[in-house]
């Protein structure tokens, strides 16, 4: 992946993906997908982090990221389009 992708964190990357999934209505089966093709991580891993992260964690990471649809367009937006 690129050096900007390669910059993130994983976890950063994990709620990016599962924002971008919220934000496009798609499904639970879509998002456990994508989140792991995002941010390059085992489907298990994942669902792990989905069942560890609490309402409270997503909120602050929100407040923390208002620009993260920003962030998602300028990674690698090539490798995703198969998704879509």
């Amino acid at each position: 992946m690129g050096d900007l992708k390669d910059s993130f964190k994983k976890p950063h990357l994990l709620h990016i993906g599962w924002a971008y999934a919220d934000y496009m209505e798609k499904s639970t089966e879509w998002m456990l997908t994508y989140m792991s093709n995002f941010a390059e991580v085992d489907y298990d891993e994942v669902v792990d982090f989905v069942i560890m992260t609490d309402d409270d964690e997503r909120d602050e990471w929100f407040q923390r990221n208002p620009h993260w649809l920003f962030e998602h367009d300028n990674i690698n937006q090539d490798e995703l389009k198969s998704l879509n």
